[in-house]
């Protein structure tokens, strides 16, 4: 096994995907025939509303920003998870990137042989709506002062706010 076989299933297992589940959950995520790597340079579109696939997506390497129009919606670090709906955004790398799709047949399969898997999908669509739900609320929060306070306390970890910074 290759330096980059270990990376990649040392993330998946780091995954809130694969938490609680057992190596052979990895390893059938990581080797079943149906799972696909792309790679895309920096600026390259990964998915979009025109162009995207039925998968669900875990980011390996790089940033990926995820847009709605000119909104940046978030950005995704190694780990996260994107994906496993029609999609309505556009996902960008902003540095160079790695990212694993696995297609939806095989994410069903995952959850049907593995319940960890199941639960923290189930999980992990939650948060998805809690977070597309505090959008919302701060897109209509009203003044300028309210989207810019809503937007710091979206941010808020630890006592300080992680700022995204755009090289350039």
């Amino acid at each position: 096994m290759d330096s980059r076989e270990a990376a990649e299933r040392a993330r998946l297992a780091e995954t809130f995907l694969f938490r609680g589940a057992p190596p052979e959950a990895v390893e059938l995520a990581r080797t079943d025939p149906r799972t696909l790597r792309q790679e895309n340079g920096k600026g390259g579109v990964i998915y979009a509303p025109h162009a995207f696939r039925r998968c669900l997506g875990v980011v390996l390497e790089g940033r990926v920003q995820v847009n709605k129009g000119a909104l940046i919606m978030s950005v995704l670090e190694p780990g996260d998870l994107f994906g496993a709906a029609d999609y309505a955004t556009t996902l960008t790398a902003r540095a160079p990137c790695r990212v694993l799709l696995l297609p939806q047949a095989l994410v069903e399969e995952l959850m049907v042989r593995f319940p960890e898997v199941g639960r923290n999908y189930v999980a992990y669509l939650s948060g998805r709506i809690c977070f597309l739900s505090g959008k919302i609320d701060a897109l209509t929060a009203g003044s300028a002062e309210r989207k810019v306070a809503q937007y710091l306390l979206s941010r808020l970890g630890g006592g300080w706010v992680a700022l995204d910074r755009q090289p350039g």
